[in-house]
């Protein structure tokens, strides 16, 4: 696919000082317990949206964290991790579902047998959300697709509460029963079983909105507060470093160590 970096290409163009560097095995990583937890969304080369990382950013990013014995995880396997293991995990999420995820992401996280998250919001998938800079979404079959994989497990980003004004935090219980309830029928219906992962659009909710999320049956609950996952949970406050292309090789290497 046109535009696609790949793990060759990147280690093409990475023999300049820098680019060595950024990716060079790090002697000692501290031991700070947990697991960090990345939050990605659009993967591009516009350097002037805050949500955005570019593509030889996010390659640089996964071929450090494979080089270094990183492995990149899903929540429900956390668990069963001990403390070593979980201090050589990762969890890597994506947020929104756009369509980028297919070009950029996906083939590198198949080369390095990463997994990931992508969580979605259900009434925008194939088309663009009106908040979403018209970018284009993730279409159902390429959600189907990339379940198949095995690498790809999606989340919840609400039926239609990704909004400021129309969010988990902002409206009625009964509205935000209802979204999640409607997102879990149109899941099943697209995908095949039932959703475990949600992630709160902007971070917003509040005690009500949590009890309405694991009556639900979410099982692991995503928020945007930066953190690291202890292996015995809790998992229905799960933390995440938001990554754009201001956080620098440097941010992910003190994140990883724990400094």
């Amino acid at each position: 696919m046109r535009g696609t970096v790949t793990r060759r290409d990147f280690l093409k163009f990475s023999c300049t000082a820098f680019a060595v560097i950024a990716i060079m095995p790090s002697a000692v990583l501290a031991s700070e317990p947990g697991i960090p937890v990345l939050m990605y969304h659009d993967i591009g080369n516009r350097t002037d949206e805050y949500y955005t990382v570019s593509p030889a950013l996010f390659a640089a990013q996964m071929e450090w964290l494979y080089s270094n014995g990183f492995r990149a995880i899903l929540p429900s396997e956390a668990g069963a991790l001990n403390e070593a293991e979980a201090g050589r995990s990762v969890i890597i999420t994506f947020d929104d579902g756009l369509a980028s995820f297919m070009e950029f992401a996906f083939p590198l996280l198949r080369e390095y047998d990463f997994k990931a998250v992508m969580n979605i919001v259900a009434a925008y998938m194939g088309t663009a959300m009106e908040n979403g800079w018209g970018k284009p979404l993730l279409s159902w079959d390429e959600c189907r697709h990339l379940d198949a994989s095995g690498l790809v497990e999606f989340g919840c980003h609400t039926y239609d509460l990704h909004a400021f004004t129309r969010s988990a935090a902002s409206v009625s219980i009964g509205d935000l029963k209802k979204d999640l309830k409607k997102f879990r029928e149109v899941y099943r219906k697209e995908l095949g079983k039932d959703p475990e992962i949600l992630a709160w659009p902007y971070d917003l909710r509040n005690d009500r909105a949590i009890e309405a999320a694991k009556q639900a049956g979410f099982k692991y609950i995503f928020t945007s507060k930066p953190g690291r996952l202890s292996a015995s949970g809790p998992y229905d406050a799960i933390s995440r470093m938001n990554v754009n292309n201001e956080y620098d090789m440097a941010a992910l290497r003190r994140l990883m160590k724990g400094m």
